[in-house]
């Protein structure tokens, strides 16, 4: 029999769209990939995707990969975009881009109100973010965009 194949969460692919854009807007030029840990201490080495560079902000995506588990959202494009806010602060402020919904009502761990990405990935997001900041120098504010064109076609 043979072993299963791990792929990762929407929220590691997130994550690390997050970083490579962050890295690039940050440091500048291109990545072709983004290595981040996931919190189970597993590296994850993405591939980027439809690469944006404007003046005020980089997007990228990354292809979910699902491994062997059944998941509507395999080979879905995860995109994030960084942008550079300024200011003194180093808030991370954490948005939904389209095809990513809002929680309605309460029972999940984020109110309502607030971008459907969970504590988990939502702590992935401005870990990495801050990292790459801090790696180029940058002591602004974040705002990061996660969006999954076609994200409401599953249902």
């Amino acid at each position: 029999m043979s072993e299963m194949k791990h792929g990762f969460t929407t929220g590691s692919c997130a994550a690390a769209a997050a970083k490579a854009a962050a890295c690039m807007l940050f440091g500048g030029g291109r990545r072709k990939s983004i290595s981040i840990m996931t919190p189970a201490g597993i590296e994850y080495r993405a591939e980027l995707e439809d690469i944006s560079v404007s003046e005020d902000h980089v997007s990228c995506a990354v292809r979910k990969y699902s491994g062997d588990d059944p998941d509507v959202t395999a080979g879905t494009l995860i995109y994030a975009a960084v942008y550079a806010c300024g200011g003194s602060g180093n808030a991370v402020e954490i948005e939904a881009g389209e095809g990513v919904g809002t929680v309605t009502r309460p029972g999940l761990d984020q109110p309502p109100g607030s971008p459907a990405i969970n504590s988990v990935p939502r702590r992935m997001i401005e870990e990495n973010v801050r990292e790459a900041a801090e790696v180029f120098g940058y002591c602004g504010d974040i705002r990061v965009v996660v969006s999954v064109p076609g994200g409401g076609s599953w249902r």
